[in-house]
């Protein structure tokens, strides 16, 4: 799954996160998150994996429309 800048962001906020907590939960630096969600990088697959996994504990969800949602 690809996800967008703005996906992880409004995730963050859905999950009334910091960068910080996504950091701490799924191992990532804050200034790879930083471009991540600016767009300036293109994860690897096994850092989006890790995004992911990090929201799906937390009951976050991607959609396939470049959506966020709460499970």
């Amino acid at each position: 799954m690809k996800l967008s800048g703005k996906q992880i962001s409004a995730a963050i906020s859905l999950a009334g996160w910091e960068k910080r907590d996504l950091q701490e939960k799924a191992g990532i630096s804050i200034p790879t998150i930083r471009n991540i969600i600016t767009e300036k990088h293109t994860p690897q697959k096994e850092t989006l994996d890790k995004i992911i996994v990090a929201f799906d504990e937390a009951g976050i969800e991607f959609t396939d429309n470049q959506g966020v949602r709460l499970k």
